[in-house]
C-alpha cells in the first residue's frame, strides 16, 4: 500500500523528451533520473518495446546506473534504424517513463526538419505571447500615470483657487 502510495507521486523522467531523433551511426544517449522517490531505486531496467534491452543480442550497448543521483544512462553505440522503437525506462521506486526513438539515414531526414520547424514556430509562439503581454502590461502602467497625473492635476487646480493661495 505504501509503495503504491509513492509511486503515485514519483515519476521517471527520460530527458530527452518523449521523441527523439537520432542519425544512423551516431550514438543513442538516454538519461533516466526518478527524482521524487522516497528513496534511490534499487534497480532501473530498461525496455525495448516489451522486452528488457538485451546487452548480448548486439554489441555496444551498456547501462550505467548510479543510485545516489537517481539516474541511469542507456547507451548505444553506432545506432541503426533496427534500434528505433520504444524506449522505456522502469525504475524500482519510480512510475516508469518512456521515449520513442527513430534512427534515421539521409543528412536531415523530413521528420527531423518538421520537428525543428515545430519547435521553432512554439517559441516564436510563446515570444509573441510575452510580447502582447508586454504591451499590454505597458499600456496598463500608462493609462495609470495618465489618471494619476489627471488627478493630481485637477487637485492642484483646486488648490490654487481656494482662497487661502489666491491672497
Amino acid at each position: 500500500m505504501i509503495a503504491t502510495y509513492y509511486h503515485e507521486f514519483s515519476k521517471a523522467e527520460i530527458l530527452s523528451g518523449p521523441e527523439l531523433f537520432v542519425r544512423a551511426g551516431s550514438d543513442i544517449n538516454l538519461t533516466c533520473i526518478a527524482r521524487h522517490a522516497p528513496d534511490p531505486p534499487s534497480f532501473i531496467y530498461w525496455y525495448r518495446g516489451a522486452n528488457v534491452v538485451n546487452y548480448a543480442q548486439r554489441g555496444g550497448i551498456s547501462v550505467e546506473t548510479e543510485q545516489r543521483t537517481r539516474t541511469s544512462r542507456l547507451l548505444i553505440a553506432r545506432a541503426s534504424p533496427r534500434d528505433s522503437g520504444n524506449y522505456t525506462c522502469a525504475p524500482s521506486s519510480s512510475d516508469s517513463a518512456s521515449v520513442v526513438v527513430h534512427v534515421v539515414s539521409g543528412e536531415r531526414p523530413a521528420a527531423m526538419q518538421s520537428h525543428a520547424i515545430q519547435t521553432t514556430s512554439n517559441y516564436l509562439l510563446v515570444l509573441l505571447i510575452i510580447v502582447n503581454l508586454r504591451k499590454e502590461f505597458m499600456n496598463i502602467i500608462i493609462y495609470s500615470i495618465i489618471t494619476l497625473y489627471s488627478n493630481f492635476q485637477t487637485k492642484l487646480k483646486g488648490l490654487c483657487s481656494s482662497p487661502l493661495i489666491s491672497r
